[in-house]
Order: structure tokens, then C-alpha cells, then sequence
């Protein structure tokens, strides 16, 4: 019985552990409308776009070489390293 709780234990560590060194975060963009979006060689990119509240700088982009699930598909972040400058929505600054 002790021996399953520190399994646990360590294992929750190991966890903790990997997320805050590693950052491994999924990433799914929030809904959003008036955005702009273009295809380069096989990934579609998105930019910016209007969350309820504001425009946003965020860029992201879908793989469409790979296959996947429609209803989870593996986004990846970009704006953090290549953010926009300004908060952009309707193709307008």
C-alpha cells in the first residue's frame, strides 16, 4: 500500500517536474471571427481576429500535410515568438 502511494507520488513529480522545464502545452485557439488566413506550401496560417472582446495579435497555423482528427486538430502557437506588432481583425489594423 505504501509503495502505490509513492508510485504516485513520484510519478506526479515526474509530472510537475516535466511541465514546468519542458512546457509542453497543447494548444487550441479561442473562437473567433474576422480573421485573416493564408496556405504557404502546407500549413495554413491564421492572424489576429476578433475574440468577443477585442482584436487580437495572435498567429497560429494548422499542418495539412498530416492527417487529423477535425475535432482536435494539433494547432501550433506562434505569437509569442512571432506575434504581430498590433491587434488586427477584419484585415483592418
Amino acid at each position: 500500500m505504501i509503495y502505490r502511494k509513492y508510485k504516485s507520488l513520484k510519478l506526479h513529480f515526474i509530472f510537475i517536474l516535466s511541465y514546468l522545464f519542458f512546457r509542453i502545452e497543447s494548444f487550441t485557439p479561442t473562437g473567433r471571427i474576422g480573421h485573416s488566413s493564408v496556405l504557404l506550401k502546407d500549413r495554413l496560417y491564421f492572424f489576429g481576429g476578433w475574440n468577443t472582446t477585442t482584436c487580437t495579435n495572435g498567429v497560429f497555423y494548422l499542418d495539412v500535410s498530416k492527417s487529423f482528427d477535425y475535432l482536435t486538430p494539433t494547432w501550433v502557437d506562434l505569437t509569442r515568438d512571432a506575434g504581430m506588432r498590433f491587434q488586427s481583425c477584419w484585415g483592418i489594423r
